[in-house]
């Protein structure tokens, strides 16, 4: 096998090690096994995720959702409302305003 290496991609301290691995005549097996310990992703630091993208998604669908249309006794969206729809539809148990906020300022 041969790699073909860049390195923006892999990250430059990692080159020394993957073409040293591959000139040293590694089974195919052992470098994929190279590879994948190189791309891991280190443990990061902070509270862990509290919302997937698909929870975030649905959330951020809710405020470009026609109100007019809706059962919901709201005339704007606001971060309350939206809040409420959230629950009442079970996409979060439970999600501040702020969080909601948050979530249409980043899209």
């Amino acid at each position: 096998m041969k790699l073909q290496l860049h390195g923006d991609v892999v990250g430059l301290e990692a080159v020394p090690q993957l073409t040293g691995a591959e000139m040293s005549g590694v089974s195919d097996n052992e470098l994929l096994a190279i590879i994948e310990l190189v791309l891991t992703d280190e443990a990061r630091v902070g509270a862990p995720v509290k919302f997937d993208a698909k929870q975030v998604t649905r959330i951020i669908a809710i405020s470009c959702s026609n109100l007019s249309e809706s059962e919901y006794p709201f005339t704007t969206w606001s971060g309350s409302a939206i809040r409420e729809v959230a629950i009442s539809r079970r996409i979060v148990d439970q999600i501040s305003k702020r969080t909601i906020q948050r979530f249409l300022k980043r899209s």
